[in-house]
């Protein structure tokens, strides 16, 4: 008996020391362990730990928890790797997916949007907003959706932007009054051609311009259609209209493709027949004989020099019938036009008050 109970003294004493020494830390604790484990202890354990510490650790737990979701540390979460692949894949519709340069196909897009991303307003609302748009900020407010560009592809909203500007103060020439903006074909035109005479901003830009301020060689390599000249008192002014490629379509155009009467009546609004022409005015202090074969070729330079009094300019216009980009050979069957003494000289768009229109 007194042998027994020596030999189990000890036992007891090594189970004690065995159950508190499981709770020390090991190798498959720390960061080169082969299997990862959580951070946090397991609730066994924690029956283990002596009374004060597991007060502590109540009391810290407690605050953590009482701090916002923004406020905590990440290793207060637990995270899954495999569940954020299944989250992703959940909600990977709802986001906004841009495709790299490598995954980029030729029939796909460079940036391709979930249509769940972004609000739709109706037109009405765009209505309602184009009362309060300027006339210089069209283009930007076409721009905004597709709702606002069908907007300012409608006649009301011309006719409203011609009616705020409107003032019976102002001299407009007969196809620009009231009464023939009634008419839908062509009313974009008119409207624009009229707030360059009733706006005050768009007419001061015309009113600040520098004689020779836009020079002819913005206009190398369009097509020269037609030529005229008019004298007046003491000078005579010499016409050349231009004509470039066909300007790229609006955007809206394949939307309305199939719509038949909606199709028609869009492009009747928009209709300009001087939409790719422009006008070189070159006012000369008396007439000169020019040679009216330029017409059809191609403006391939010109030359802007002082004249032979250092009083006046000199230009020269250069035309060919063969490409702006052929061999100097090629150019030499080419017309030349030497213009001396020449007082002004200056480009006409569609939009200027000044610009010949055609009768």
């Amino acid at each position: 008996m007194p042998n027994s109970f020596r030999h189990g003294s000890p036992r007891k004493k090594t189970g004690s020391s065995n159950s508190s020494g499981s709770n020390d830390f090991t190798l498959a604790d720390f960061a080169d362990a082969n299997e990862a484990k959580s951070g946090r202890m397991k609730k066994g354990d924690t029956s283990c730990l002596p009374i004060e510490v597991r007060k502590k650790s109540s009391l810290a737990s407690a605050a953590v928890e009482s701090l916002a979701w923004d406020e905590k540390d990440l290793t207060e979460f637990d995270i899954d790797p495999a569940s954020l692949v299944s989250r992703k894949q959940e909600f990977a519709d709802e986001d906004v997916i841009l495709i790299g340069p490598r995954d980029v196909t030729p029939s796909s897009n460079l940036c391709s949007v979930s249509r769940r991303f972004g609000t739709v307003y109706p037109v009405d609302i765009w209505i309602l907003i184009s009362e309060f748009i300027d006339p210089e900020d069209v283009a930007r407010f076409a721009g905004i959706s597709q709702g606002s560009h069908m907007v300012v592809h409608t006649a009301q909203f011309w006719m409203r932007l011609y009616k705020r500007c409107y003032s019976d103060k102002v001299q407009l020439p007969d196809s620009l009054k009231p009464c023939y903006m009634e008419k839908v074909h062509g009313l974009r035109t008119r409207v624009i051609q009229s707030l360059f005479y009733l706006y005050s901003p768009l007419s001061g830009r015309l009113q600040r311009k520098m004689a020779f301020e836009n020079e002819p060689a913005s206009l190398s390599g369009l097509r020269c259609v037609l030529m005229w000249h008019k004298r007046y008192k003491n000078q005579c002014h010499f016409f050349f209209k231009f004509q470039r490629s066909a300007s790229v379509p609006c955007c809206m155009a394949p939307n309305i493709v199939g719509m038949g009467r909606l199709a028609r009546f869009t492009s009747d609004i928009v209709h300009n027949s001087e939409e790719d022409c422009v006008v070189l005015q070159v006012n000369a202090q008396q007439y000169l004989s020019l040679p009216p074969t330029v017409m059809g070729m191609l403006l391939h330079t010109s030359f802007l020099s002082v004249g032979r009094g250092m009083r006046y300019h000199k230009l020269r216009l250069v035309f060919t019938s063969a490409p702006i980009h052929s061999t100097t050979a090629a150019l030499g069957s080419g017309t030349t036009l030497t213009m001396d003494p020449v007082i002004n000289a200056k480009i006409l768009h569609w939009w200027e008050p000044s610009y010949p229109q055609p009768t």
